[in-house]
């Protein structure tokens, strides 16, 4: 099965991008142990985006790619961290999905943050940041 891993990235602090990038990953990582297909386009956009300054990490600028990976998938896991709520590019994903018919999961919640706290020592979080991080 051919899985988009949907994840809220955008954040103002780079810290706590880092933090869903490595806990989008780590869950990519454990989807395919399991056998599963998986895109991950915050494991991929990350990268590329921190390696190449011209490119943005908005919605806008990857729309056109996700909507060509959403395509491509036969189901949408969602990673349910902290920004869940409020990402545009989360909701615009879901919707893309749920017009096609595709099925949407959305991880368990206590499951996703086992992920961001183990990446939490990856990265270098203020005290005020960690404390954003952890309210669930």
């Amino acid at each position: 099965m051919k899985i988009y891993l949907a994840c809220p990235y955008s954040h103002p602090n780079a810290s706590v991008r880092q933090l869903r990038f490595l806990a989008a990953s780590r869950i990519a990582g454990e989807l395919i142990r399991q056998g599963l297909l998986v895109y991950s386009p915050i494991t991929h956009g990350h990268v590329i985006g921190l390696t190449s300054q011209f490119i943005s990490g908005s919605w806008d600028f990857w729309q056109a790619h996700c909507q060509s990976f959403i395509a491509w998938a036969d189901a949408v896991k969602v990673v349910n961290i902290p920004g869940l709520e409020t990402s545009i590019g989360v909701r615009a994903e879901l919707a893309l999905a749920a017009s096609r018919g595709l099925p949407i999961d959305i991880l368990d919640r206590k499951y996703c943050l086992q992920f961001l706290r183990a990446a939490r020592p990856l990265t270098l979080l203020s005290q005020e940041e960690d404390t954003l991080i952890s309210k669930t």
